[in-house]
């Protein structure tokens, strides 16, 4: 992805980068901004992308990204500049916790050597790093890391947890060594080569502070909030786009924006096989009452190249499943250019609905298997079978990772879970393939509104009856307008008992799935062939057979009907990465 790419050897060792090959379109460029025989800095970026770099006589800071609540951030680095380098700064944790935004900074002290990085409270920006003996290597491109780090192997466990869940948990990623920096941190490489690391924030959804306001207060305040998010994300001299699609989160934020006469367009993408038809009917409905200026975009069936330009992107973590979004990012792109803000509704899923459990967890061991239950796209036992990572050690790292939540009651835990590990490992991945494109952001993750969002009780969410007052106080309209997902509109008697009947068969696996498969039917035979095809090619590779049983492998390929293409674009997904890490490889040797 564009951005920043780090290198640190202090002692020695720094080799001279080419970042060339991480240019993934042909409208990328890069720049080095600092590079001698310890230290490395420089970014990849398109004209567009949000990054600069402020030079003093200290030091080198470079800014990637977006401080919202400010209009002067190089001012506000400037007198940060000071405390940058001191791990236990306060200015440094009033920084992350005060600033509405989606960031990263990179410090080098030109006296000292010493150097300096500190991300957003989320961690929105993924950020991969392996912290060596001699200092680190850091980079918003995990094929940098790998390939100037330690790390010459995959992470089994991370490769388990991916096909468990889509996604590894904690700072867990795909390769041995290279972890997922996680929010709020601030890391400082000292002039030996020793790395601090200080976490100055993470949520704790243990404390309600709103549970003394109604319902409708709450709305109210987080409309509010809400409003003030979408406008602090438009910015002057950028086309804003709306992903619109038929759920309830994209019409929220349309409804922010015209509740700030905010100009902006909007753009659904429907598949050539008419599978998406009734959320674009609904799309259609909600930029009708809205008055937008709204464009669809018919995608054909994606093939090999699209896969691998994913992967190319995203090295793996975000699943080739999503191949199909390339066609609509490059049409976007050629119509709209590289200065487009482009805005989901990502993250409404997290901050108004209700995430508790309704089933009664009452132990670590049941805990674990809800979430596995809930979650899961593999069985355990089926993820056991293909990478040989046994069930009892993918359970002992669940209990270990929840272990490090500061909730002690299971249903705030399970809430941390969604949010920390789906939220972060697994959303905030998707979305950076969007910024691979034009600078992808969301309203549902303005910090204020967040925290403020969840700190609402659970019993005002439940049934959605939160999320109801809070459209309505945005945009009465929007609540009238069937939800995609459900087949009702949100102020329908009938989405209340729809909601009411998920909460009964919670924490009952089959009916779940009988649910799922039924909602879940429809999907494209042609993707279904891709995956197959696809999978079936890779059982030649060596090292493909090395990391996952070649029988198991074998029969997701061959049997589409008894496994979801789901599944099977996630072994595709992991199997292609391995295929193409040991391509590199072979390729450093020759």
């Amino acid at each position: 992805m564009p951005g920043v790419c780090l290198d640190v050897h202090l002692g020695g060792g720094a080799p001279r980068h080419s970042l060339n090959s991480l240019e993934h379109l042909s409208t990328y460029a890069h720049e080095t901004v600092s590079a001698d025989h310890e230290h490395f800095l420089g970014y990849t970026y398109y004209l567009g992308y949000p990054v600069f770099t402020l030079e003093t006589e200290e030091c080198i800071v470079y800014f990637e990204g977006y401080c919202y609540d400010d209009d002067d951030v190089r001012e506000r680095l400037r007198s940060l500049v000071p405390a940058l380098f001191d791990p236990t700064a306060d200015d440094v944790t009033q920084f992350i916790r005060r600033t509405d935004g989606e960031f990263l900074v990179v410090g080098i002290d030109r006296q000292s050597g010493r150097v300096a990085v500190v991300n957003d409270a989320f961690g929105r920006l993924p950020v991969y790093c392996d912290d060596h003996a001699n200092g680190l290597v850091l980079s918003r491109e995990p094929r940098f890391v790998i390939d100037n780090g330690e790390s010459d192997e995959f992470d089994r466990m991370g490769l388990a947890q991916s096909l468990l869940f889509g996604y590894t948990l904690g700072d867990r990623t795909l390769w041995e060594g290279v972890e997922r920096l996680v929010g709020g941190t601030h890391i400082v490489v000292g002039g030996d080569g020793e790395t601090e690391r200080t976490r100055h924030y993470e949520f704790d959804f243990s404390e309600k502070q709103h549970a003394d306001k109604s319902v409708a207060e709450n709305a109210q305040n987080l409309a509010a909030l809400f409003t003030d998010a979408c406008d602090r994300r438009t910015r002057q001299g950028r086309r804003t786009l709306l992903s619109l699609s038929g759920g309830l989160d994209s019409r929220a934020v349309a409804g922010g924006f015209q509740a700030r006469d905010i100009s902006f367009v909007a753009a659904t993408f429907m598949h050539d096989d008419g599978r998406t038809s009734d959320d674009v009917e609904i799309a259609r409905q909600v930029a009708d009452a809205a008055e937008l200026n709204w464009k669809t975009y018919t995608l054909e069936s994606f093939g090999e190249t699209e896969v691998n330009q994913l992967l190319r992107m995203k090295e793996g973590l975000n699943p080739v499943q999503m191949g199909f979004i390339i066609q609509f990012f490059e049409r976007l792109l050629e119509e709209h250019g590289h200065r487009t803000t482009y805005v989901t509704g990502d993250g409404g899923d997290k901050a108004i609905p209700d995430l508790t459990p309704s089933a009664n967890i009452g132990s670590l061991g049941e805990f674990i298997s809800y979430v596995c239950s809930k979650n899961a796209i593999f069985k355990p036992t089926t993820v056991k079978e293909l990478t040989g990572v046994e069930e009892q050690a993918l359970r002992e790292e669940i209990a270990a990772v929840i272990s490090t939540y500061p909730e002690s009651e299971w249903n705030d835990l399970y809430v941390h879970f969604l949010v920390a590990e789906r939220g972060r490992n697994w959303l905030f991945e998707g979305e950076d393939r969007n910024r691979g494109y034009f600078w992808s952001t969301s309203p549902f993750y303005g910090l204020q509104f967040f925290e403020y969002a969840m700190n609402v009780p659970a019993s005002q969410k439940s049934g959605y009856h939160l999320y109801r007052l809070f459209l309505n106080e945005l945009w009465p309209a929007a609540t009238e307008i069937e939800h995609a997902d459900f087949g009702y509109a949100l102020d329908s008697p009938m989405y209340y008992a729809v909601q009411r009947g998920l909460d009964l068969i919670d924490g009952y696996p089959r009916l779940e799935r009988i649910v799922d498969t039924i909602h879940d039917s429809e999907s494209s035979r042609s993707e279904d062939d891709i995956a197959g095809r696809l999978l079936s090619r890779r059982l030649s590779d060596q090292a493909v057979k090395r990391y996952f049983s070649p029988t198991i492998v074998k029969d997701v390929a061959n049997d589409r009907a008894g496994y979801s293409s789901k599944q099977a674009f996630t072994l595709l997904t992991l199997a292609s990465e391995v295929t193409r890490f040991a391509s590199a490889e072979r390729a450093s040797h020759t």
